[in-house]
């Protein structure tokens, strides 16, 4: 069995820089070339991490939250300002950037499916989590401004049907 002491392991380590401050942890490598830094959370044994903060390679690299478990990432106020996603001008704040299977809610309330995003049929629901519409909404409605439709139709029993084609209006009162 060979030990190898926390100094020997620092002392090879020339290019390491690691800065504590009372507001601010620096980690990085003072060196050339490109590379990712991460800093993994070990919450059990046996495990490579459980929870990993990563800075991927090159000046623009993604910042990435990971975990190898079940549990949720939460981002969490307790007090009494607002939680923010910024983008700034130009950019756009995405969700399931990579077109997986993953559902997006937002819960009301009273209402656990205010806004559901069902990704497995591209189809997003309004106070539903099974919309079976691409739009669907239950509860009421109210446009204001313009509806535009090519066509509106209800089932049989409900007798609510306007088409139109192009060039075509039809206009209810």
């Amino acid at each position: 069995e060979v030990l190898i002491s926390q100094q020997d392991v620092l002392d090879s380590i020339t290019a390491i820089e690691l800065v504590v401050q009372a507001t601010s942890i620096e980690l990085g490598i003072v060196d050339t070339g490109d590379r990712s830094s991460y800093i993994d959370f070990h919450a059990s044994d046996g495990v490579d991490y459980n929870a990993r903060i990563v800075r991927n390679i090159g000046v623009n690299g993604n910042l990435n939250i990971e975990q190898t478990g079940s549990g949720n990432i939460d981002v969490t106020n307790s007090g009494t300002g607002d939680i923010n996603l910024i983008a700034s001008a130009s950019r756009f704040v995405q969700v399931n950037p990579n077109n997986a299977d993953a559902d997006f809610r937002v819960k009301g309330v009273a209402d656990s499916g205010l806004i559901y995003a069902d990704a497995s049929t591209d189809r997003v629901g309004v106070g539903t989590v099974t919309p079976a519409h691409k739009l669907d909404v239950v509860g009421n409605t109210q446009v204001s401004g313009t509806l535009y439709a090519v066509a509106i139709s209800n089932d049989t029993v409900g007798n609510l049907e306007i088409s139109g084609t192009a060039g075509t209006q039809v206009i209810v009162n």
